[in-house]
């Protein structure tokens, strides 16, 4: 018989304890990780924009603006990803990424549908909204299933 896929593992690790019962709280603390994700990333963005405008004023327009979204992310990636590897489930920073995805994918379907009568307005926000709001979560989204894919093959090695 094949072992569990990543997936069903990281399911599993979220929505039973031990003794196969549901409990709850990992979704409320994995909700509450993507609030303090999303703090951290407006916090990066709002200190970072700056300096870094000065810093990148000699490179092209489209390295700039790149460089202008993955700094700040990454840098406010790294420290949920060093917490990934000492914490008991790592799967909840995966799953608060996901929250987090799902919260910035739900929040531009809402704007999307209020600003239908306004193509400026709506052609503003995508520009920029996409930049710094959607990247920064399917980033860490990607990078922390990276890890916890490492993390669990470890793991399952050291059994």
């Amino acid at each position: 018989m094949r072992g569990k896929s990543n997936l069903s593992l990281f399911v599993d690790s979220l929505m039973h304890d031990d003794e196969g019962r549901m409990r709850t709280s990992p979704f409320l603390f994995s909700f509450c990780i993507s609030i303090l994700f999303f703090m951290a990333l407006f916090l990066s963005l709002s200190f970072l924009m700056g300096p870094l405008d000065n810093l990148l004023v000699s490179l092209p327009s489209v390295v700039a603006s790149v460089l202008e979204v993955i700094a700040p992310s990454i840098l406010c990636i790294i420290p949920f990803l060093l917490c990934m590897r000492r914490m008991k489930k790592p799967g909840m920073i995966v799953s608060a990424f996901l929250w987090a995805t799902g919260i910035v994918v739900a929040l531009f379907i809402l704007v999307l549908l209020k600003l239908s009568d306004e193509r400026e307005t709506m052609a503003f926000f995508l520009q920029y909204g996409i930049s710094m709001l959607l990247v920064p979560p399917i980033l860490g989204l990607a990078l922390s299933w990276t890890v916890y894919r490492k993390e669990e093959r470890r793991r399952q090695s050291e059994k």
